[in-house]
């Protein structure tokens, strides 16, 4: 019999709900089954009766586990109780999002001239991650925006952004990270620049 984890990667998204999937199992034999990380200490573990051969077995929670390369060991035991060799199958949990980063405006004081090349500073920035930023300004009660993304290759990352399309007030940006797994940190807010 084999195991394989259905879900590739783990990911904040699914890291709740995963499951795995029998191939060649026999009917009626108990499993057992426990998911651990490379990342750290912990074990998920559980255990049940095979119903059919390519069972599927769901809703398994890996939250508690850290981030890292998550290996499935899966053992079956026979009708006279000899154990069979563990089915294993390994599956990247990435599963924790960007955190810690702060934004700030590198002009505070932004004029037309300076309006098409401004820049920000996402200081705290989880390197090969993306940013992701949005600016409005006060000055149209924040209706339009200036949008767009960087590569971060560096912890204290630069953006030059072009407002020059917004009306003149306070430009408040709006600024999240997302890693390689797909995960989105949480908002980063500046509002001190006056575009004038």
């Amino acid at each position: 019999y084999t195991v394989s984890i259905d879900q590739s990667p783990i990911l904040v998204a699914n890291v709740n709900a995963v499951s795995f999937t029998f191939a060649g199992a026999e009917v009626g034999a108990p499993y057992n089954y426990s998911f651990t990380s490379s990342g750290g200490a912990g074990t998920v573990a559980s255990s049940g009766v095979i119903a059919t051969a390519t069972d599927q077995i769901t809703g398994i929670d890996l939250t508690g586990l850290p981030d890292g390369t998550v290996t499935l060991s899966v053992t079956l035991t026979d009708v006279n109780g000899n154990v069979g060799a563990a089915a294993t199958d390994t599956e990247t949990k990435d599963a924790a999002a960007p955190a810690g980063y702060t934004v700030a405006w590198d002009d505070t004081q932004i004029n037309a001239t300076e309006a098409s090349a401004t820049t920000i500073t996402v200081s705290s920035a989880e390197v090969g991650t993306t940013i992701n930023y949005s600016v409005s300004s006060s000055g149209d009660g924040n209706t339009a925006t200036v949008t767009g993304t960087q590569a971060v290759a560096t912890a204290s990352q630069q953006v030059i952004i072009d407002v020059s399309s917004l009306t003149d007030g306070t430009l408040t940006v709006t600024v999240s990270l997302t890693d390689g797994g797909g995960n989105t940190g949480a908002d980063a807010t500046a509002n001190s620049a006056t575009l004038d």
